[in-house]
């Protein structure tokens, strides 16, 4: 019996990832980014943000001058015996900010009329 592969961007199939990975560069996602900002829109939500996201936000958040709120929503394992480092107590103990508590923060400064900051990066000093 052959493994199938799990579909990682386009939840259809390989070829669909591999579409999307060549033709949805940052400085494209930015450009779609840009019309949603213009119509309003400032948050994007999905899992964990790659590099190509990351940088097509900040593209859009450079050309907008305002910032996009991220909204990350974790997977992880919720079966017994299921793979351990999808384990949620794991995944949820990731040294990263809460997609709740990146709202709270944007809403507080929202709140005292200051635009929030961009998130530091992992890695950033």
């Amino acid at each position: 019996m052959r493994a199938v592969r799990k579909s990682l961007f386009s939840h259809t199939s390989a070829a669909k990832d591999k579409w999307i990975k060549r033709e949805m560069t940052a400085p494209r996602v930015a450009d779609i980014l840009d019309v949603f900002l213009r119509a309003g829109v400032d948050a994007v939500m999905g899992g964990d943000l790659n590099d190509v996201m990351i940088e097509a936000l900040k593209r859009a958040e450079d050309k907008a001058g305002r910032r996009i709120i991220r909204i990350l929503t974790p997977h992880f394992n919720i079966k017994p015996g299921g793979p351990a480092d999808a384990a949620a107590n794991r995944t949820l103990a990731q040294p990263r900010r809460s997609a709740a508590a990146a709202a709270a923060e944007s809403l507080a400064a929202k709140a005292a009329g200051v635009e929030p900051a961009a998130p530091a990066q992992e890695g950033a000093e």
